[in-house]
C-alpha cells in the first residue's frame, strides 16, 4: 500500500530567498542565520522526532531548536531489531 503525501511547495518568493542565501556564501552563518535566531518562527511548536542521527540529522535537529525556544525531542532507534531472525 502506497502512503500518499502532499506535493512539497516551493513558491516564486521561497525560491528566491533560498537563492540569494545561496548566492551569498553564508548558509550556515549570517543575516539570515542570525534573522532566524532571533525571530524564533518555531516559537510554540514542540517538535519531536525519532530517526537515525547521522550529521545531517543533528544539523536539522540544532537548527530547529533555534527557531523554537521549548525544548526538542530527538530519538534514534534501532530497526535491527525488527527483523526476524
Amino acid at each position: 500500500m502506497i502512503i500518499p503525501h502532499s506535493k512539497p511547495t516551493l513558491t516564486d518568493i521561497d525560491a528566491a530567498r533560498v537563492a540569494r542565501v545561496v548566492r551569498g556564501g553564508q548558509v550556515a552563518q549570517g543575516p539570515e542565520v542570525e534573522r532566524f535566531e532571533n525571530e524564533q518562527p518555531l516559537a510554540g511548536y514542540r517538535i519531536s522526532a525519532c530517526v537515525h542521527v547521522t550529521t545531517e540529522t543533528a544539523n536539522l535537529a540544532r537548527t530547529l531548536k533555534a527557531g523554537a525556544p521549548k525544548p526538542l525531542s530527538n530519538a534514534s532507534a534501532d530497526l535491527g531489531c525488527l527483523r526476524k531472525a
